[in-house]
């Protein structure tokens, strides 16, 4: 289970994640398990931008590839309605 920090650096990089470009594009075109694929491979990177925040967290969150999945599993959904939203107003 997560601590209350732990929560806030996964929640900032969901919001992170819901502004990238990238994934806004890609949400626009694709259903969400294509999507996936680009958001699964961002979402490390995303991380690593917070690392110099809350090294501790994001550490424990990269150590483990299950515990990574585990928790872009967790956010992918919510980041991809974000991204669409965020592309469908951008048109």
């Amino acid at each position: 289970s997560f601590s209350k920090t732990d929560e806030l650096v996964f929640e900032q990089a969901k919001r992170d994640a819901a502004a990238d470009a990238d994934l806004q594009q890609a949400s626009a075109v694709n259903q969400i398990d294509t999507w996936k694929f680009l958001f699964d491979r961002k979402f490390a990177d995303l991380l690593i931008d917070r690392l110099k925040r809350n090294p501790e967290v994001v550490s424990w969150a990269l150590s483990d590839p299950e515990r990574l999945k585990m928790i872009r599993d967790l956010y992918a959904a919510e980041v991809y309605e974000a991204c669409r939203k965020s592309s469908q107003s951008a048109t």
